[in-house]
């Protein structure tokens, strides 16, 4: 009997063991299954990987710097992959940035860990390869478009005392006042968590035509309750005559993701 139970105990010991190990197998994600998902969390989530890895080579790294001023991704060639654990899941991205007006690609894979009881969401881990492939795309040199500057913006400059971070700030404050006064948040204290990702598109505009200053910031805001929201917040801005920025009176705009909020 003693031989049974023990043999028991380990062929369930063998039984849970195994279950653990199918509930961490990456699972591959069809393009059907990402586009057709509620919430948009597996989507979004991907916003805040390619603006972390661009974040990290273009600003931080000291070993592999991206050497262009802005990047686009090929979102019909990614590759999505989940994994779920007790607590929480896991998304994997693989994707390719290219530079624009230059020759560099960056082949890129982030997993996002993202916890559904308060909706946080944290990356985990990213590595990224940079190919010299000696091609790039030029899409905003057309012969009828006025001459616009995309550039990545470091989103430590996004933080702090800066007139950047004050337009953020005082554009943050603005948004969520909004929401709670449409009944899109609950009404609590929010502040900015985490920027991951920031850019910005510059013209100043021809005969006829305004320029402009245009701002697209991702964070992650954290309520007074602990809970977490995806916030792409966007800043535009005018600009006089004379080229000058009217910073008196920016037009801002946050759309709150991942579409899994409880609003009570």
């Amino acid at each position: 009997m003693r031989y049974l139970i023990f043999g028991t105990f380990a062929l369930l010991l063998l039984l849970s063991q195994t279950t653990q190990a199918q509930a961490q197998q990456w699972e591959e994600l069809s393009s059907s299954d990402v586009g057709n998902a509620k919430p948009t969390t597996v989507r979004d989530l991907l916003e805040v990987a390619i603006g972390y890895v661009i974040q990290k080579g273009k600003f931080e790294s000291t070993k592999a710097p991206f050497t262009g001023d802005f990047y686009s991704t090929d979102y019909d060639h990614i590759k999505y992959e989940r994994r779920n654990t007790s607590t929480l899941t896991y998304y994997r991205y693989n994707f390719l940035l290219t530079e624009d007006d230059g020759p560099s690609a960056i082949n890129a894979t982030v997993i996002v860990s993202y916890n559904p009881s308060n909706s946080n969401f944290i990356v985990t881990n990213y590595r990224y390869k940079i190919d010299y492939n000696g091609q790039g795309e030029d899409g905003n040199d057309t012969e009828d478009a006025l001459p616009t500057e995309h550039v990545v913006i470091d989103t430590r400059s996004l933080t702090g005392d800066g007139d950047e971070a004050s337009l953020l700030s005082d554009s943050f404050d603005e948004i969520i006042a909004g929401h709670i006064e449409r009944g899109t948040l609950p009404d609590d204290t929010y502040a900015i968590y985490y920027v991951y990702c920031a850019s910005s598109s510059e013209s100043d505009g021809d005969e006829g035509n305004e320029g402009f200053k245009y701002y697209d910031i991702w964070i992650k805001m954290r309520s007074s309750e602990g809970k977490y929201y995806l916030m792409e917040v966007k800043i535009d801005i005018r600009k006089t005559n004379d080229g000058e920025l009217l910073l008196e009176s920016p037009n801002s705009v946050g759309a709150l993701l991942m579409n899994n909020l409880n609003i009570q």
